[in-house]
């Protein structure tokens, strides 16, 4: 609704102005508070993403990969087919493909394979826990998770 109220006046001053040579620029103090409010609005934020593993069966999981990222860049969409990305991560456990994609999207702020960190990627046991912090852009309101089970 703020934005369409937002749109709505842009369009009425500049259908006001239609009729005038002379363009006038906002004054000084209105342009300083605009820039303040923008800067408490668009401070990144940072999380901390817990990953528990609760299989009962003593099922494994590959290291999980976790993202945080604006809506056009879902991992996968219910009823369609899943990308490259997530088949390999599925079937093979492969990272490569959706680690590939997730670093050349714009739509993401930040990505980790949970316990990368030095040495090699690790599984995550029944009953662990991997925490990650990851930080998270203005519009990136979702967190992803994508980890291949373990037979």
């Amino acid at each position: 609704m703020r934005t369409l109220v937002i749109v709505a006046t842009a369009f009425g001053v500049l259908a006001g102005c239609a009729d005038s040579d002379e363009m006038l620029a906002p004054e000084g103090d209105f342009s300083s508070i605009e820039a303040a409010k923008r800067g408490q609005v668009d401070l990144a934020r940072t999380y901390e993403v817990a990953v528990e593993n609760l299989t009962a069966g003593g099922q494994y999981f590959t290291p999980p990969l976790i993202a945080l990222h604006q809506g056009a860049e879902d991992f996968f969409t219910v009823g369609k087919s899943a990308s490259l990305g997530i088949q390999e991560i599925a079937e093979n456990g492969n990272l490569g493909p959706m680690l590939d994609r997730l670093g050349t999207s714009k739509h993401v702020s930040s990505f980790t394979v949970a316990g990368s960190g030095e040495g090699p990627a690790v599984t995550l046991a029944p009953g662990e826990t991997v925490t990650v912090s990851l930080t998270a852009e203005p519009g990136s309101n979702f967190v992803s998770f994508a980890s291949m089970l373990i037979c």
